[in-house]
């Protein structure tokens, strides 16, 4: 499926913003720390994941009220500025927008997003609208995409990924594969047609029966990768792919949220690194 969908959403924007001061005190030395964004009763968080092998002592975050995940120390701050949060707003008018990567680097929250080239008039509008305000948002990139795939290997690079297949019955009589649009637009998914082979375009999917499990993982704080489904003749085929560290965490939520779900079965969860070339 990958192959399929790697460059259908055929543009990339990278833009980058500052860590807001005073900033969660990263190890000296680490380059890349992976984050993810969630919004809890109208405020905007950044959460970062910062590896606990980099040798700092978890005493060092307690400042923070972090959680503990394994190897992996989760932060989260608060956004305080209202122009970050408008870019989201606009971010999430944009029908086939989704998240490419979320990560730090020398002091810089990095952000870019993939979208089909049908929406690029509306991606110039968010460009007008960063380069509008007074925060130091710069935007470093906008063109042709490299491609999901190769999206996923920087991803990887950052921080050990993995794999999990399920499938669940279909009664919505749809016959298409979509990309969920996460933190971009929780209730939707970009639509790339049948067999991933048609129109791109973005559909509604907040009555699908999925939609609770989702928007727990994103209450939780367990950022998801990638989540994509085929659905087809009664049957919904369905893909996750998020960081190694939070198998367990996301295997507890997909458990108490899904038993409902009719037909609902797990087919294997795997590294990202073994299953790639068979997703």
């Amino acid at each position: 499926m990958l192959d399929i969908l790697d460059r259908k959403l055929d543009m990339s924007l990278y833009f980058s913003s500052p860590i807001q001061d005073p900033g969660p005190p990263f190890p000296e030395g680490r380059s890349q720390v992976p984050m993810d964004l969630h919004v809890h009763e109208g405020s905007m968080y950044f959460d970062f994941f910062v590896d606990r092998k980099m040798g700092t002592d978890y005493d060092f975050y307690k400042y923070y009220n972090p959680i503990i995940y394994g190897g992996y120390v989760l932060i989260a701050q608060r956004i305080e500025w209202p122009e970050l949060d408008k870019i989201r707003r606009t971010i999430s008018s944009i029908p086939t927008f989704v998240l490419g990567g979320l990560y730090t680097q020398e002091n810089r929250v990095m952000t870019d997003f993939r979208f089909h080239n049908s929406d690029l008039q509306k991606v110039e509008g968010l460009v007008k609208v960063i380069a509008s305000i007074n925060a130091d948002v710069r935007i470093s990139y906008l063109g042709k995409s490299a491609g999901l795939i190769s999206k996923l290997g920087e991803m990887e690079g950052r921080a050990r990924m993995s794999v999990a297949r399920f499938s669940y019955g279909n009664d919505s009589g749809m016959d298409d594969v979509i990309e969920w649009k996460g933190i971009a637009e929780p209730y939707a998914a970009v639509s790339y047609g049948r067999d991933g082979k048609g129109e791109v375009k973005r559909v509604d999917i907040s009555s699908t029966p999925i939609m609770p499990f989702l928007m727990t993982l994103i209450r939780d704080q367990i950022p998801i990768v990638g989540y994509f489904e085929h659905r087809r003749n009664g049957a919904v085929d369905s893909t996750a792919i998020f960081p190694s560290f939070l198998v367990k965490p996301f295997l507890v939520r997909y458990f108490e949220k899904t038993g409902a779900l009719k037909g609902i079965r797990l087919q294997y969860v795997e590294s990202y690194e073994d299953v790639k070339d068979s997703i």
